[in-house]
């Protein structure tokens, strides 16, 4: 059986490894386990954010991060674990060119607010080999629409790779429109914009 909640702070480095091992390209897997895990905690802390797992017999096969608003959670996070984060990521931060990129990371939500963008975004989706076609997706992106509207957040955006096929085609299927194209460290990423029904509170 599995049961969607919300993920304990004990568990961050569990979902780390998951995030690395079902969503293997992009940025922040450059950074390594510990800077992940540390990241989750960090979302954890943010009162507008929120992260849940799917838990099958006590084994975690899925993860969803939520932000009510993507620049406010990089602020906090970076003021209450930039020590952490800085440590946890080392050695691989002292290579220039993903020095590089951390930086650049820093100006995403400056790209976003841009284009005129949702603030509100699905941080990440990411669901183990062995869950896959279970619905365990569909369920914990169920569990952050049904965040949003408490919010009272009317639109939410997520942003895959050009090239993630797999990626692309859940969103759609999902109910996403592609609206926009940002470059993120050198690649093409595709922004997706969801409307958040009110009727998300009961499901």
């Amino acid at each position: 059986m599995i049961v969607i909640r919300k993920m304990r702070t004990a568990e961050a480095t569990v979902v780390a490894r998951l995030h690395a091992a079902a969503i293997t390209e992009g940025f922040l897997n450059k950074l390594g386990i510990r800077f992940l895990a540390s990241l989750y905690r960090g979302i954890l802390l943010d009162d507008g954010s929120q992260v849940w797992v799917a838990d099958r017999d006590g084994e975690i096969i899925g993860v969803c991060a939520y932000a009510r608003n993507i620049g406010a959670m990089y602020r906090s996070v970076l003021r209450r674990r930039f020590l952490r984060l800085a440590f946890a990521s080392l050695p691989h931060s002292l290579n220039p060119l993903v020095l590089k990129e951390v930086l650049d990371t820093f100006r995403y939500p400056a790209k976003q607010q841009s284009q005129q963008l949702p603030a509100a975004e699905i941080l990440s989706i990411a669901v183990d080999a062995s869950g896959r076609g279970t619905g365990t997706g569909r369920r914990l992106l169920g569990e952050a629409m049904r965040q949003a509207a408490m919010d009272g957040v009317a639109e939410i955006k997520v942003v895959a790779g050009a090239d993630l096929v797999a990626a692309n085609r859940f969103y759609l299927a999902c109910g996403f429109v592609q609206r926009a194209e940002i470059i993120q460290h050198g690649h093409t990423l595709n922004v997706y914009v969801r409307s958040v029904p009110p009727h998300a509170v009961q499901g």
